[in-house]
């Protein structure tokens, strides 16, 4: 049987484009398949409420907190520079130093064609983090790292139809009160609308995460299924995975039967966006294997064959790397555990945020032309 768990709500983008809460314990299904995360902190404060009640504004007036935001509610907030560069920004405490944050909010697109998202020391703008984004063409205009603030880097991670979200990572120095900017590089007169902030202690963005008051925390998500008769033996069989290559740059396991050290297969995307593939049988690596570098945002099949000493690893029906071994590819005593995706089944460590949209599992290795078709 499989089993889903989550122990908070968490939210998602539909297959139509539009922001969904889910409830405790529900599946999130987007467009690609299921999205599963590791947990993540939201330290951005009145996340969908964006104002001059608890932001600090500057040069900009406050035209509306009532327009139309991702999540199809009229919470997102216009408002329009009175002189270069306006917008808000708060001051924010977070407990980690000298570790990756990373940064990230909704703008709406053709409301200002550069928008800029900003973080900094609060006591010196001599630390800083920053990223222009040019909201016509969707590009990333400018990246930078100021100070003790090192390792900046900037992307846009989802977009919807009339939004995209816009993310900056960077790693702070030793400062734990900093101020998070949401604003524009453009000039006098020029409209904006934002939504969504978010500040998370990760190289990278996760699904948002609603905060009021206080900063909110969003478990991890756990699949977990019993292998007894639901994979192959270590004797012969194939996997077939379909998931989107998430834009973390760290490594993350996607499939794992890990009830100890020495016995185990785990298929994990490493941080340079290549597939690992590796099991063991009684403390003897049998497989190991590896892809070339995927695309981040890019959706892939992944297949691994084994049968009589060669196991074949293939992504998008082409071969692309194979191994030889001896004996079974891993011990028969993981037929009687569970499977983990999303993370190593000891533990909840290596969580992958991405999505899966078809997990496959046959008791034969399939032929290249099967492969191919399946």
């Amino acid at each position: 049987s499989v089993t889903f768990s989550r122990a908070t709500t968490a939210t998602y983008i539909d297959r139509y484009g539009v922001l969904q809460y889910s409830a405790i314990d529900e599946p999130r299904f987007e467009e690609d398949g299921l999205l599963i995360e590791g947990g993540s902190t939201n330290y951005a404060l009145y996340s969908n409420f964006i104002s001059s009640s608890n932001s600090t504004i500057f040069s900009a007036t406050e035209d509306s907190t009532t327009e139309l935001a991702p999540d199809g509610t009229n919470t997102a907030t216009q408002f329009t520079n009175t002189a270069d560069g306006g917008g808000y920004y708060d001051t924010v405490t977070v407990s980690a130093t000298e570790v990756p944050y990373t940064t990230s909010a909704w703008y709406k697109k053709g409301t200002n064609k550069l928008a800029r998202l900003l973080i900094r020391d609060s006591l010196t703008s001599a630390n800083t983090a920053l990223a222009t984004f040019d909201l016509s063409t969707l590009a990333v205009t400018d990246v930078k790292a100021l100070g003790t603030y090192t390792d900046a880097s900037a992307k846009i991670v989802d977009e919807t139809t009339d939004f995209v979200r816009l993310s900056l990572t960077f790693t702070i120095g030793t400062q734990t009160s900093l101020r998070l900017y949401n604003y524009t590089a453009g000039g006098n007169g020029e409209s904006f609308v934002v939504w969504g902030r978010q500040l998370e202690a990760l190289p990278f963005a996760t699904s948002y995460i609603p905060t009021t008051d206080s900063a909110v925390t969003r478990v991890a998500d756990v699949l977990t299924a019993t292998t007894l008769g639901n994979i192959p033996s270590g004797i012969e069989g194939t996997y077939i995975m379909d998931f989107i290559v998430p834009a973390s740059g760290v490594t993350q396991y996607m499939l794992s039967i890990y009830p100890n050290a020495t016995d185990y297969i785990f298929i994990r995307l490493l941080s340079t966006n290549q597939i690992q593939i590796s099991t063991e049988n009684a403390d003897v690596v049998k497989i190991n294997l590896a892809s070339a570098v995927l695309v981040s945002l890019t959706k892939y099949r992944m297949a691994l064959t084994y049968k009589t000493g060669l196991a074949s690893l293939y992504v998008n029906g082409m071969l692309v790397s194979n191994i030889a071994y001896s004996g079974n590819v891993y011990n028969s005593n993981i037929l009687n555990t569970s499977f983990k995706v999303g993370g190593l089944t000891t533990n909840t460590s290596g969580n992958k945020v991405g999505n899966y949209s078809a997990i496959k599992f046959y008791d034969k290795a399939l032929t290249p032309t099967e492969i191919a078709l399946s």
